[in-house]
């Protein structure tokens, strides 16, 4: 699919972006785009110039979708910098998944693999580590290169990793003798390095839940395990919360100077953009308003990140790229040249192949240039053989090697939020429905317990059985808006023993799992007592039956690896066939 990025060359307002990127006259003011021709745009850009690419969006939903389409335009994997909740209280439950996920991002830029990345606007509004004590916290392991045992328990010291009987998520790490786990936010899965004296003799990741090891590795990174670290900062005896982030590192630093030298920075959609970055720095106002309430800071809310106006100057250091739908009046900084683009965003169509026929045979009769991307090779066959029924004239050419000529249509294996139409151009992308992008995700670790991640709050219902990581299982009843400090945010409400109930943010979903366990039929599960201890001695109990699990487990594989294997004979056609008629995962 990277070939769809070609499209866009004769376009005279696309070189005369290029030319205005080249000489200095950014910003430039691109309108007539919806969120697919942006994707577009960007990728476009990153293969003509090959200068790496920034996308900033003003929600995290916004996030995946260019995620994907970017993905799918460049062929590359997509670096997703997040925003995250500060947490200014100590001992306070929160959920340290996107700070992790921050982590990886850095760790991935200033490695240099960060060539096309996508950032939510609050993400680089963020006062975080500086990259110059970011560099020197991290740590490469690397296989052929002799390590102490002790050189690596410092380095994971410094980075705020805790250490642990059992590593079971990312910052922790365990030692037994000459063997250390660790699990980094740069990493898939956790680590097992096995030393002898100064080397290292093995090293590999592992699962988990079986603690069997998934992959040889030759190199491991650790990062710091936290953005607020004293071992990093100026103020080691502050105890490492978010609100001493300015006593920690007193030079000023955001995202943004993570951001790569020879980027390019797309802003999509100025007025959501400028709305969300006021809508969040009137609640860090209030947050930090509170503190000072309480006497637990004494700074201001500008102390832990930038305004609109600190960060529209600093990203004037990058040629800058304004995406809108329409020409608006009030721009973040004044465009130095102004770009308008004939664009159609096209809907998907889905499973109704006699739709895209009529359409093909539209565009046929245009004489445009058409790449229809279908889920999955035989699709693309049926649809062939359809079309040859309507007297249309289509290819496959499943990696799209190349676009076709004027009046003609090839079917590709792909997929985008959206399908795009130049007029101008006379091309036009039809596309079936979403396909995953070729990309390396973080595995996930199957869950052998009572629980299900939830992907979003809409996969509940009102009486649905959840299970909080720290307080138990409850029963969600409704998600509700509630007034903090005088700032509006949302809740999810969840009910437990008695009349105890336990408000949620949303930013925290991820410490909330979907309870799937059932225990005997047609009895009634019973919840939780806040501030009980029932739920910890649940918790000690199940670890500790995952221990003699995995003890049971290690003699089992010990006693098949003993036992002669059977050879099953290689996959023949028809099984292929018959694997290509699912849905790709």
């Amino acid at each position: 699919m990277k070939r769809l990025t070609e499209i866009l060359g004769p376009l005279p307002e696309f070189r005369k972006l290029l030319a205005a990127i080249d000489n200095g006259r950014c910003p430039v003011a691109l309108s007539g785009l919806a969120p697919v021709h942006r994707a577009h745009f960007a990728a476009a850009v990153r293969a003509a110039t090959g200068r790496s690419v920034v996308m900033v969006c003003a929600d995290e939903e916004e996030v995946q979708r260019m995620e994907r389409d970017l993905a799918a335009f460049t062929g590359e994997t997509v670096t997703c910098l997040w925003g995250r909740e500060f947490n200014f209280y100590q001992g306070a439950v929160s959920s340290r998944e996107w700070e992790h996920r921050r982590l990886a991002a850095f760790g991935r830029m200033r490695a240099g693999g960060a060539g096309v990345t996508v950032a939510a606007v609050e993400g680089l509004l963020q006062r975080t580590i500086p990259p110059a004590r970011f560099d020197r916290a991290a740590f490469t392991l690397e296989a052929a290169r002799p390590t102490t045992l002790e050189e690596t328990v410092d380095a994971l010291a410094r980075c705020g990793y805790t250490r642990c009987q059992q590593v079971e998520g990312v910052g922790q790490f365990a030692q037994r003798g000459g063997i250390l786990d660790f699990f980094s936010p740069a990493q898939e899965l956790p680590v097992r390095v096995e030393y002898w004296d100064t080397e290292i003799d093995s090293m590999g990741s592992f699962d988990p839940m079986t603690q069997r090891r998934v992959e040889r590795l030759e190199r491991a990174e650790i990062l710091p395990a936290a953005e607020a670290l004293p071992g990093l900062g100026e103020a080691p005896e502050a105890l490492g919360g978010d609100r001493d982030l300015p006593r920690l590192y007193p030079e000023m630093a955001t995202a943004v100077d993570y951001l790569p030298a020879d980027a390019v920075v797309f802003l999509s959609e100025s007025a959501r953009l400028s709305e969300r970055v006021r809508r969040y720095a009137a609640r860090l106002e209030e947050d930090v308003k509170r503190l000072a309430e309480q006497g637990l800071a004494a700074e201001k809310a500008g102390a832990y990140g930038y305004g609109q106006g600190q960060l529209i100057l600093r990203l004037a250091d990058w040629p800058t790229v304004y995406l809108d739908s329409f020409t608006v009046s009030d721009y973040p900084a004044r465009p130095k040249t102004l770009l308008s683009v004939m664009a159609k965003q096209l809907p998907s169509f889905g499973a109704s192949l006699e739709t895209a026929a009529e359409d093909l045979a539209h565009y046929q009769r245009e004489r445009y240039a058409v790449t229809v991307l279908v889920a999955g090779e035989s699709r693309a066959m049926s649809l062939q053989a359809m079309l040859r029924d309507e007297k249309i004239r289509a290819g496959v050419d499943s990696a799209l090697h190349a676009l076709p000529g004027p009046g003609g249509c090839v079917l590709a294996v792909g997929g985008l939020s959206a399908g795009l139409e130049y007029p101008d151009l006379k091309q036009a992308v039809m596309t079936q429905s979403w396909v995953n992008p070729v990309k390396k995700r973080r595995r996930q670790v199957r869950d052998r317990s009572n629980r299900q991640k939830l992907a979003s709050y809409n996969d509940l219902s009102p009486g649905d059985l959840v299970v909080h990581s720290q307080y138990g299982i409850g029963r969600f009843t409704r998600l509700t808006r509630l007034q903090v400090d005088g700032v509006d945010k949302e809740f999810m409400q969840i009910a437990y023993a008695g009349s105890d109930v336990l408000y949620v943010p949303i930013t925290q979903m991820d410490l909330v799992s979907k309870y799937i366990g059932g225990g005997e039929e047609g009895q009634e599960r019973r919840l939780s007592r806040l501030g009980g201890g029932d739920w910890d001695r649940a918790r000690s109990k199940a670890k500790a039956a995952v221990q003699d699990l995995a003890k049971g487990l290690v003699q089992l594989y010990a006693q098949r690896q003993r036992q002669p294997g059977y050879a099953f004979s290689p996959d023949n056609n028809w099984q292929r066939e018959f694997e290509d008629e699912f849905e790709k995962a």
